[in-house]
Parts: structure tokens; C-alpha cells; sequence
């Protein structure tokens, strides 16, 4: 389940997101990691005392270490800082947005029996979601065709291409509820594909509407049931 609190474009301090790597840990930040460049001008306009102190603005680097001992991952992150008041004696604080994680957090859990062409482009949406929601939508859109390929659709047949609507509606008395969710995400990468603005919670639910089919199709726990029942009754 996603926590879209994790997920806000700007924050006051750094979240505690998920390591990318173990998944078990926790990024921590240091206050000595990271580091604040100020836009053009904006150093030599405080220096010269045309601008405040408190509206400073530019870029920041940081760098994350997880709290897992024996991962210990590191991560890089870009954004744009600014400042932002806190009180009428002009105490203020920095304020965050994130436009890059490397390497990317993963916005929802991937099965770890899900294909490679399916959890590939799964990776390169979470690299685009911080920095443009529009093209992270067109590539979770290249996930829904990997999905109708593994059901046995793929996208050239005989020489001809396919259209993804079109093997979407072939697997409909098949899989008929993956198909409808499907058919919602892909209409939403279709926006993000052709430059039209896509909202973050749109985002948002493509992708845990995809975790649960995923979870659906890779996790195994018919299975693991039918393993457990059988167990039981030796």
C-alpha cells in the first residue's frame, strides 16, 4: 500500500522513505551531507544586502544512507530549496522539493516473480516520478503492455503491430478485472504520452491500482495456500 504522505512534492525535512535496496531500512539524512547552491544572483544579491537571508533560494544535493546495517545503501538526491518564515522575528527553514533519487525509490512494492520487461519499466516510472508526472504516466503505460504480453498478447502478431486497446479486449473474458484496471491506467499514460498535465494523485492510484494487480499476478499465493493446506494435513 502506498503512503502518499511520503510522497509529497515539498516538505520541511527529509522523510524517512524505504530504502530502494533492502526494503527494510530506513533513508536517514545528516544535516553535513547536504548542501544548498544558491539560483543565479542570489548570493551576491544577499551579499550586498539586496536580499534577505530568508529568501534565499536554489538547488540542494544530499546524500542518504539507510539505517539497515548490513545494507547500508546510499542515495543521492537533487531539488530545488527555498526558505520559508516561521514567526514574526524571521526565524525560517529550508523547504524541499525533490526532483531525483538515485537510485529510484520504489513508489510501490514489485513482486519479486514479476517479469523483468514489467518491473524494468516500473523502475524507470520511479526514476521520472519526482521530476514529471506526465512522462512517469507514459511509462507505466509501457508496464500495461508488458502485463497484456506476459497474458499471451503481444504486440506484433504475424508482422502487424497491435494496438494496446486491442489486446486489452482480448484478454477481457479471461482476466476480465486486470483488464479494467488496465484499461484505466493505460488511459492515463495515454494523457501523460500526449502532453497533457497529469495529476500526482492520478498518479498515485494508477500505480497502487498496478500493486494490486501485480500482486494479483506474481505473488504466488495461490500456491503458497495450496502448499500451507497440504502441510496442515499430513
Amino acid at each position: 500500500m502506498i503512503d502518499r504522505n511520503r510522497c509529497t512534492p515539498g516538505f520541511g525535512y527529509f522523510l524517512q522513505w524505504r530504502c530502494p535496496a533492502c526494503e527494510q531500512g530506513v533513508l536517514e539524512s545528516d544535516q553535513e551531507m547536504i548542501r544548498h547552491w544558491p539560483a543565479a544572483g542570489v548570493y551576491f544579491a544577499i551579499e550586498e544586502g539586496n536580499l534577505l537571508r530568508s529568501d534565499d533560494y536554489g538547488v540542494f544535493s544530499a546524500t542518504l544512507k539507510c539505517s539497515n546495517r548490513a545494507c547500508r545503501q546510499g542515495v543521492a538526491v537533487l531539488g530545488d530549496y527555498s526558505n520559508f518564515e516561521l514567526d514574526a522575528q524571521h526565524a525560517y527553514e529550508h523547504r524541499y522539493s525533490v526532483r531525483m533519487f538515485h537510485p529510484p525509490l520504489k513508489v510501490i512494492d514489485v513482486p519479486a516473480a514479476t517479469p523483468a520487461r514489467i518491473s524494468g519499466a516500473l523502475t524507470r516510472s520511479f526514476a521520472l516520478f519526482w521530476s514529471d508526472y506526465a512522462a512517469c504516466a507514459g511509462v507505466i503505460r509501457v508496464a500495461i503492455e508488458a502485463v497484456a504480453e506476459h497474458l499471451g498478447q503481444p504486440p506484433v502478431v504475424a508482422g502487424k503491430f497491435v494496438m494496446l486497446g486491442r489486446r486489452l479486449k482480448k484478454l477481457k473474458s479471461t482476466h476480465p478485472e486486470i483488464v479494467e484496471a488496465a484499461e484505466a491506467i493505460k488511459d492515463a499514460g495515454n494523457g501523460g504520452a500526449h502532453g497533457n498535465e497529469v495529476e500526482q494523485a492520478k498518479l498515485l492510484s494508477c500505480y497502487e491500482l498496478l500493486e494490486i494487480e501485480l500482486r494479483t499476478l506474481f505473488n504466488n499465493d495461490a500456491t503458497r495456500r495450496r502448499i500451507l493446506i497440504d502441510d496442515i494435513r499430513k
